[in-house]
């Protein structure tokens, strides 16, 4: 499954068609998008990378239900073709807010673990890193997008139901 959605995500950066650096230019314009197209092109790519990271971090939970529930949501959110910004109108740029959710669980996953006493390999140090930049990048090209992400993602940590989740699908 997430092998199917890695070489999906290829197919659309490799598409010379896709409006991905238009709509980046739309929205902070032509100087910013020269400076953030290629961080937030790879935050993109490797969200199917964070996917699989997390969910093998998850085996060290045990019967964490936080880590557990948010990852329910993300699958969902993933898979889920109209969100907040619809992949079949926006390309590759409608994988932005995907990418976002992605890294927010990523970091809220790497923090469950240092909670219960675990330390982080050097690898996920880096990564972390690497990926809140990206994330940074991404807050600034998709404001309004990711503060509703970020409320989505509060209601879901403290809420069964999250009304922002439910109204992400009703584009």
């Amino acid at each position: 499954m997430l092998h199917a959605f890695k070489e999906h995500l290829k197919s659309l950066a490799s598409d010379p068609k896709d409006p991905f650096l238009f709509k980046v230019r739309q929205r902070v314009g032509k100087r910013a998008a020269v400076l953030l197209e290629k961080r937030l092109r790879r935050l993109v790519a490797i969200t199917p990378d964070v996917v699989e990271r997390v969910y093998a971090l998850w085996h060290q939970f045990g019967k964490d239900l936080p880590a557990r529930k948010v990852g329910g949501y993300l699958l969902t959110y993933l898979y889920h073709p109209k969100d907040f910004l619809n992949e079949e109108e926006h390309g590759l740029f409608g994988y932005l807010d995907d990418a976002y959710f992605t890294a927010l669980v990523y970091e809220f996953v790497l923090e469950r673990l240092q909670e219960t006493g675990n330390q982080l390999t050097a690898q996920d140090k880096r990564f972390l890193k690497e990926i809140s930049n990206m994330k940074d990048s991404a807050r600034i090209v998709i404001p309004n997008e990711a503060e509703k992400i970020e409320l989505m993602f509060k209601e879901i940590q403290e809420n069964e139901q999250s009304v922002t989740f439910q109204n992400a699908f009703r584009n």
